[in-house]
């Protein structure tokens, strides 16, 4: 049995809409991706921004009566008179953590190590003073002293 070609027709036009049609279905879920997309990147922009403008105070030295030297976590310094200290109070300060700045730090010094002088015990017949190296040596002795080299 033979199958006109109008059907052959018919089948390959509605495969091409149906192929159409998940292409356009495609499109709009790519857009509607890229909206999502481009939110997302403004609100990390946003937040970024926000966290930047917030400022972390470290450290506050005084310099006389009227000015002070304030130091951000950024490490950067900001000279404030007595009329700039009373308009700080309008800028936004995340967190306040007020330390010295200039301390005086005592050097630390590490545990002086004894210098081994001594040697074993020659109760084992060897001689067992301290080398170069650090170890004991190992050569046999007569009486309990020590070897021809030690």
């Amino acid at each position: 049995m033979k199958i006109p070609n109008f059907i052959f027709l018919i089948v390959i036009t509605l495969s091409s809409i149906s192929c159409v049609q998940e292409r356009s279905k495609l499109y709009s879920n790519k857009v509607e991706l890229n909206k999502i997309k481009d939110s997302l990147k403004k609100t990390i922009n946003d937040s970024i921004a926000k966290s930047d403008s917030m400022k972390i105070i470290i450290g506050v030295a005084k310099l006389n009566k009227k000015s002070r030297v304030i130091l951000y976590d950024n490490y950067k310094w900001e000279y404030k008179t007595a009329n700039n200290l009373n308009s700080q109070n309008n800028q936004k300060v995340a967190i306040t953590k007020i330390q010295p700045i200039m301390q005086t730090v005592k050097p630390i010094r590490k545990a002086a190590t004894p210098i081994q002088t001594e040697y074993m015990t020659n109760e084992s017949g060897l001689c067992g003073a301290l080398t170069k190296k650090g170890g004991s040596c190992r050569r046999k002795v007569k009486g309990g002293g020590r070897c021809w080299q030690h």
